[in-house]
């Protein structure tokens, strides 16, 4: 049986110096205190300085867990949102960002863009991917929902032990302690489960046109598989802590946060072509406008240059930025030991 990047299967792997899990979600980082269970509390940052800030509550659900009363806040204008909980995963998609919020909010939170204010709440979730006209949520380490990217309207669940999903090829993927699961995502149908031996737990999943890929952080390697036969075909050594990828028209981009490394993997090939030293170790990655965008864990955004390879900080945080997402021309960054999500512009040139 592979394990999962959750809870449950055999004894858990043992984990780094600081690494700590909650809700099933491993998190290489700070250890959380959680509070009572609550639902959405968000204080919105209104600038240095400013004590104008608010907050507002959403109430807990009591039909499915989905909550969609998230009151909108008024935009800010220093691009800054702080939560209640520490925020993590970070992915863009339907003109917003969705970010994992850790307990006492313990939601997906929808950050729309234009207006810079949270629209919707997902009780208890964990991971997210995009289909052409859902969005997929990993809801509490038990099951995935597909949901109505505005209204947040439950059009079906599949019960599911997983936190990690991607979208593609007309599925979802997600890893499991019984293997990858692959789903149709019209209809949710599992379409086959996929072994995969060549790994003890999987961590991250990412889609390529023509290949699905799965990264194992503790063996520091990357899985390759085939989405016509749906097997394993090879797995490549990248660096200890692989973790996020991302799949661009340059290649696979692999983040190793434990040795702070990239590697940038062949599409054709599945060889490692390049590794960028001294960046990756905050987890996120993601690529748009011409660049590969990757998080540190102590100094900031740093831009990819798929020509050269070369990594330049542009963005300097001294703190851990983790989550990282490029939408429509702007990047956005969670700040797990701030609990912030910060909205960035990226500069010209």
């Amino acid at each position: 049986m592979v394990g999962s990047n959750g809870a449950g299967g055999p004894a858990p792997p043992k984990e780094d110096e600081g690494d700590i899990t909650m809700n099933g979600v491993r998190h290489e980082g700070r250890v959380l205190v959680r509070l009572s269970p609550g639902a959405l509390a968000l204080m919105l940052v209104t600038g240095c300085g400013s004590s104008g800030s608010t907050s507002d509550s959403a109430p807990e659900s009591t039909s499915s867990p989905t909550a969609t009363t998230a009151e909108a806040t008024t935009a800010n204008e220093s691009g800054v949102l702080r939560f209640a909980g520490q925020t993590w995963s970070t992915r863009y998609g339907f003109g917003a960002a969705w970010v994992q919020v850790d307990p006492p909010v313990d939601q997906i939170v929808k950050i729309d863009a234009a207006t810079e204010t949270v629209t919707l709440a997902i009780d208890g979730g964990r991971g997210v991917a995009f289909s052409s006209d859902s969005v997929w949520v990993a809801v509490g380490g038990e099951e995935v929902q597909k949901l109505d990217p505005e209204s947040g309207e439950v059009l079906l669940a599949v019960p599911l032990e997983t936190n990690y999903l991607a979208a593609g090829l007309g599925s979802i993927w997600a890893p499991t302690p019984e293997g990858l699961v692959r789903l149709d995502d019209q209809t949710g149908d599992v379409q086959a489960t996929i072994q995969i031996t060549e790994v003890a737990e999987m961590t991250d999943v990412e889609v390529s046109e023509a290949a699905v890929w799965v990264s194992a952080k503790e063996e520091g390697k990357v899985v390759r598989i085939d989405p016509a036969t749906n097997t394993a075909v090879a797995a490549i050594p990248t660096g200890s802590g692989a973790h996020d990828m991302v799949a661009d028209e340059n290649g696979l981009w692999v983040a190793n946060y434990r040795a702070n490394t990239i590697s940038r993997i062949d599409l054709a090939t599945g060889q490692v072509v390049a590794t960028i030293e001294g960046v990756g170790s905050g987890v996120g990655i993601d690529s748009g406008g011409g660049a590969v965008w990757a998080s540190n864990k102590s100094d900031g955004i740093f831009r990819i240059d798929p020509a050269t390879n070369v990594a330049t900080l542009v963005f300097e945080k001294p703190q851990w930025s983790y989550g990282l997402a490029y939408g429509d021309g702007d990047l956005w960054v969670s700040g797990t030991e701030t609990n912030e999500v910060s909205h960035l512009a990226i500069p010209e040139g």
